[in-house]
Order: C-alpha cells, then sequence, then structure tokens
C-alpha cells in the first residue's frame, strides 16, 4: 500500500515523502487514499510505514499530514533516506530534519528511535551504512522483518474484520477490503455483520476470499490474524461494517466518512461541438457511470436534480471531482460541467458550511511575523503555539482592529495590546527604556507613560474608566531621563525620542495622551474615552513590535490613526531608531 504524504496524487512513480505501508494493498488505492478522508482507515489496515525521504531535499511539507496520522496510530516508522547517490546528498541533514519532524508531531522514544536505510530506488538496491553502494534491496526487507512486530491476533479467535475500503467489480459486484484482526475467514463462511456495537446483526455469506500477491489479486483458502483480503458476495457491505463471528460477535465501532464540501452539475453536452470526442454521450450513460462509481467511492454523493439529464455531484473538494471527470474522460464519456459550489446544510436552525483546518509549519525565526494575524474586536480565535492550546489573555482590543495576543503556560507571544510589556536585557531591573515618537497631527500633544497590575489596565482594583483611575494613573507614571512625567509632541512632521528612567523588567505599561490644544485626554483603554452613539471610542491602533498609533480628535477624526506614533524599545539604550 501506498499512501501520498500530501494532498497531491502521484498514481505512478516514485514520491518521496511517502508512506508505504509493509502490509502492501493495490497502488490504486495510493489515490483513493487522500480523497474521502481514508488517510486513517488505510492506515489501520498496516502494521508500520516507510517514510521515504529524499536525500537531497529532506522531509517535504506534504510529508508531515500523513507522517503525523501514523505517529497518532502508534505506528513506527522506517526511515528510508532514497536518492544517496546523487549529487548533493545530504543524508545526515535528512536525519537529523527527520528526527526534528517526528519530535514536533508528538512522537514517542520508541518512535523517535527509528531505523535508517540507505537507498536507490532508480538502481534497485538498499544499505544500512552512509556511503556504501548496495547490490539489492534485501537490507531493507531484512529491516522490515527485524523492526515490524508480528500481527498480536490469534487464528483461532472469534472473527473480527472491519471493512476500511470498497471496491467494484461487474462480475461479483461490490469488494470490501479489510484486514484480519483475529480469527480465521474462509470462503463461503457464514458472518454476522454489525454496523457498529449497538447495531443488529445481520447474517451474511462470504463467497470469495482474495489476498494481495504484489499488486495481483489471487483468491486464497483461507486468511488469518493481520491478512489484507478483499471479500466478495455481500451486497449491501459498506465502510466501517464488522464481519464476525455468528455465536462471539465481537464487533468495532463504526469508522467515520468525511461528507462533500463541494456539488457540480453533470449533464449531456449540447454544446456545437457535441459528439465529437466521446462514444457515451447520453443522459443515461452518464448516470450509470456515477451509479458505478458510487459502489466503491464512498466519499462522493449523486442525486438527480430534478432536470431532466442533469444530476448533481458532490465531493470532497476540487481534487476529488476532478480525478472523477478525467477518469471519465479518459474512458469515453463526454458531459457537460457546471462550475463548483459550496455545500451548505441546515442544523439546528442554523446554516453551516464546510472549513478545513490548516496546520502551518513555521521556523522559530519567523514566528513573530505570522503570529501577528489581524482580527475584529471580539472575534474568537483558536491558535496553538508549540503544540499546544493558548488562550487570548486580551479582553478586548484597543480599537475594532488589530492583532491579538496569545499565551500558554510555558510561552507567550507579546505582539499587540494597549500595553506594552517590558522585556528587558537579560530581565534587569531599573533599566532606561527608549520611547520614540513622530507626530503627524497639527495640535500640541504630550504623552505620559505609567505602570499598570494587569493587561486590562487596572490599578489598585481601579479599571480603566472608573472614578479615581486618572489620579491612580497620575501616581504610577514613570519620570523621563530629562525631567517630568510627559513628553511633548515633536510638533508636525517632526520626530524624537527620550529616555523612560526605572523600568523593571515585566513592567506592564500603559499610555495617556493630552491634546493640550482641544483640551481632551485619551486613554489606551476605549472603556476610559467618551462615547459615540453609545460605543466607547478608539483612539490607538496597535501595529505590533511595541509600536502604537494615535487619534487625537475626539470623537475618532479620520482613524488613520497616526497623529502621534510612539514606540517603546527596551533592548537598546541609545535606540535603534525604526521610526526614523
Amino acid at each position: 500500500m501506498v499512501v501520498s504524504g500530501g494532498d497531491d496524487v502521484e498514481p505512478e512513480g516514485e514520491s518521496d515523502g511517502d508512506l508505504a505501508g509493509v502490509e502492501r494493498e493495490e497502488g490504486r488505492r495510493a489515490g483513493e487514499a487522500v480523497r474521502g478522508g481514508e488517510v486513517e482507515r488505510v492506515l489501520s489496515m498496516v502494521d508500520s510505514v516507510l517514510l521515504l525521504v529524499d536525500a537531497v531535499e529532506g522531509p517535504m511539507p506534504q510529508t508531515r499530514f500523513v507522517t503525523k496520522k501514523a505517529l497518532a496510530l502508534g505506528l513506527k516508522p522506517i526511515v528510508v533516506v532514497n536518492k544517496v547517490d546523487r549529487p548533493g546528498a545530504r543524508p545526515d541533514y535528512v536525519i537529523n530534519a527527520t528526527f526534528e519532524l517526528f519530535d514536533k508531531l508528538h512522537a514517542t522514544e520508541a518512535q523517535l528511535d527509528f531505523p535508517v536505510i540507505f537507498a536507490s530506488g532508480l538502481n534497485g538496491w538498499a544499505t544500512l551504512k552512509q556511503g556504501e553502494v548496495g547490490t539489492d534491496l534485501a537490507p531493507l526487507f531484512d529491516a522490515i522483518l527485524e523492526h515490524v512486530p508480528a500481527h498480536e491476533g490469534a487464528a483461532d479467535a472469534p472473527l473480527q474484520l472491519q471493512i476500511c475500503s470498497l471496491d467494484y467489480s461487474t462480475y461479483v459486484g461490490r469488494i470490501g477490503i479489510g484486514r484480519v484482526n483475529q480469527g480465521t475467514l474462509k470462503p463461503m463462511q457464514d458472518v454476522a455483520l454489525y454496523s457498529g456495537p449497538d447495531s443488529a446483526p445481520v447474517k451474511a455469506r462470504v463467497n470469495q476470499v482474495l489476498k494481495f500477491e504484489g499488486l495481483e489479486r489471487k483468491q486464497a483458502s483461507e486468511a488469518g490474524p493481520g491478512d489484507i483480503v478483499l471479500i466478495n458476495g455481500i451486497e449491501d457491505i459498506g465502510i466501517g461494517v464488522t464481519l464476525t463471528d455468528l455465536e462471539r460477535p465481537v464487533p468495532l465501532p463504526m469508522l467515520k466518512v468525511d461528507e462533500p464540501t463541494l456539488t457540480m452539475n453533470f449533464c449531456v453536452n449540447t454544446s456545437p461541438l457535441a459528439g465529437r470526442e466521446g462514444k457515451y454521450v447520453t443522459s443515461r450513460q452518464i448516470w450509470d457511470r456515477l451509479q458505478k462509481e458510487l459502489q466503491s467511492n464512498v466519499a462522493l454523493r449523486v442525486k438527480e436534480s430534478g432536470e431532466d439529464g442533469i444530476f448533481e455531484v458532490s465531493g470532497r473538494g476540487e481534487l476529488h471531482l476532478t480525478i472523477l471527470l478525467e477518469t471519465m474522460r479518459r474512458e469515453g464519456y463526454e458531459l457537460a460541467v457546471s462550475k463548483p459550489r459550496v455545500v451548505f446544510k441546515e442544523e439546528g436552525g442554523e446554516r453551516l458550511e464546510p472549513i478545513e483546518l490548516v496546520t502551518a509549519d513555521v521556523e522559530d525565526q519567523h514566528q513573530g511575523a505570522v503570529m501577528q494575524a489581524s482580527v475584529s474586536a471580539g472575534e474568537s480565535v483558536g491558535v496553538s503555539i508549540n503544540a499546544a492550546e493558548a488562550d487570548a489573555v486580551q479582553g478586548s482590543l484597543s480599537s475594532p482592529f488589530g492583532f491579538a495576543d496569545f499565551v500558554t503556560g510555558t510561552s507567550a507571544v507579546r505582539v499587540a495590546r494597549p500595553v506594552a510589556v517590558a522585556e528587558t536585557v537579560n530581565g534587569l531591573d531599573d533599566q532606561v527604556a527608549v520611547v520614540r515618537v513622530r507626530q503627524n497631527g497639527e495640535d500640541k500633544l504630550s504623552l505620559s507613560l505609567y505602570r499598570v497590575d494587569d493587561l486590562s489596565g487596572t490599578i489598585g482594583g481601579l479599571a480603566p474608566g472608573e472614578a479615581g483611575y486618572a489620579a491612580a494613573a497620575q501616581g504610577r507614571a514613570y519620570q523621563f531621563t530629562g525631567g517630568g512625567n510627559t513628553l511633548s509632541g515633536p510638533g508636525y512632521g517632526n520626530y524624537t525620542q527620550a529616555g523612560l528612567s526605572n523600568v523593571d523588567s515585566g513592567d506592564l505599561i500603559a499610555m495617556q495622551l493630552t491634546n493640550q490644544t482641544s483640551g481632551s485626554t485619551f486613554w489606551a483603554f476605549s472603556q476610559a474615552n467618551e462615547s459615540v452613539g453609545g460605543q466607547s471610542v478608539n483612539h490607538v491602533w496597535n501595529y505590533g513590535l511595541n509600536t502604537w498609533g494615535w487619534e487625537d480628535t475626539k470623537g475618532g477624526g479620520d482613524h488613520d490613526f497616526n497623529d502621534l506614533v510612539v514606540q517603546l524599545d527596551f533592548t537598546s539604550a541609545s535606540g535603534h531608531g525604526w521610526l526614523v
């Protein structure tokens, strides 16, 4: 069995970054494994996997998906570093990169202790020693025999076989594919069919039992624990059904089949060029072909649209439907199709749409920029930092737009909020921070900075906007090295910077802006500002990297948040000049 490591299907040839199951199934099922959520079902039929990695490229992005599934199922991979005879091969780097990938995917100690085989698939040899040229693939087969555990099921135990995949033949009908977990299965044997432990059993008889020899199917007189088999003779057999003993049933929970996400209309080609490319052109022929596809393609849905000769075909995505279209075209079917449409469904009075969960693997040096995700105020965002669930510790953003800040129990990503977190060099206290400002507003402005108790801006239990908060902020104000606790704006189009004294590591620093021309005072916390239409006005935008932009006009002004741009620097006493 070959399972592609990513979303793309490579039906033929070699694909580095792929997983190959030690128990082998038809190569054709490689493409089907990435359609309809079959990855887990196919992997459930194997005892171990071979992870094929290019000796030059190392693990590719598409390697991660299937490898994660395999590790989660407890499978212990055998890493095959392929193409070691290529110029530029770097096996040491590839092995280290593979180890790091396994570690990021939370592999166990046993899984991290993986055997390594060096190979050249093109020339047909493998070896256990790096730099050595092999003669054949015997070292690979020996490694499989050594490291793959024997199947634990007993031949005399009650039969247990779960159908994980389907095929179809015009001669014998629907074919179920699965692995015998325990017991023995023979042709013409009576079995009980269960659709889950709580379902009512249905008595059935297996006609033929076939095994795989390479890519060929061979009839077998019996199949025992660990054998991947094909069975026929049961007309309504489906995914997840358990074949078990009549007297001693041991049914398994049903397997999940992913629901369709896209739908297209298939219909007769009525264009002026109709009938020139295909030999199957009628609606009946197209319908019969789609019904045949349903016998093995479990993620596909087909129904009549209500219009004559038009059928609604739903699949897992564009790739799934494209594979079907191309297969039908090669078989001689000529048809017209509509644009794909998203499949919606109603549940509990709500309209639901399909979503995809995406995992982005980002190098450490780029994580800061990636984590600066822009969201709207009140929007719920799920974040994982180093594979740990992160919580948004900021109750609300300082403006309708900005950056969310998330933290885990062990690490934090502080990219943007009304409050700056003083991260001084080596965690030292009593340091001088650099405050840089650039003014684009024409009014006379002044800025003060003060220490708060938490990220919500409270001071001694007082929340922003409550009575006595302004006086409390004044009492917590920082002093500038030039004297005083306010920094005057440099004037329209000008830039200045000053030192902020007595900054301790971990201080939470908030800001207050005063427009001396209008006499208005604004806070970084919207609840302390004026209200317009029952909504508190936001006067600050957090640009990330300890940089904020202010609006200096009551009511919010033009909302470009550049009247006074403020930046705090805790790492350089002289300043980096980011705002210059």
